[in-house]
């Protein structure tokens, strides 16, 4: 059997109820087209979260997954510049080296990249 997707508004369809708490979210059509595109994941027991804070290595992960910069563009230096570099998730360092890398991302004036920090959210209108 074949089907068609239509449109966006079917491929939403087409993947709907893939995160338990995301359903008349403003977001929630952002959200699934990203998860459509592997840019963004939900969690293990199928949340997204979306008012939860993303994190400096987790939008650098988001980043590399939707194409905007190219993992193999990985500084090897990278561990040298950054003085808290051993505290990047083991899942997130390519992807911050490679955001480092390609500008996308900078760290701070005293040598350390933060990667449990918070980055803001910004509602698109």
């Amino acid at each position: 059997m074949t089907t068609y997707i239509d449109g966006p508004a079917q491929l939403l369809m087409c993947i709907k109820g893939e995160f338990i708490d995301i359903g008349g979210h403003w977001a929630e059509n952002h959200v699934l087209m990203l998860n459509q595109l592997d840019t963004v994941e939900g969690c293990p027991d199928s949340a997204f979260r979306p008012e939860e804070p993303v994190t400096k290595e987790q939008f650098a992960k988001m980043l590399v997954e939707s194409g905007a910069i190219d993992v193999t563009q990985q500084s090897h230096l990278w561990d040298q510049l950054f003085g808290d570099a051993d505290k990047v998730s083991d899942w997130a360092r390519p992807c911050v080296k490679a955001a480092t890398a390609s500008g996308l991302i900078e760290g701070f004036e005293d040598d350390t990249f933060r990667p449990l920090n918070n980055v803001d959210r910004v509602r698109w209108q």
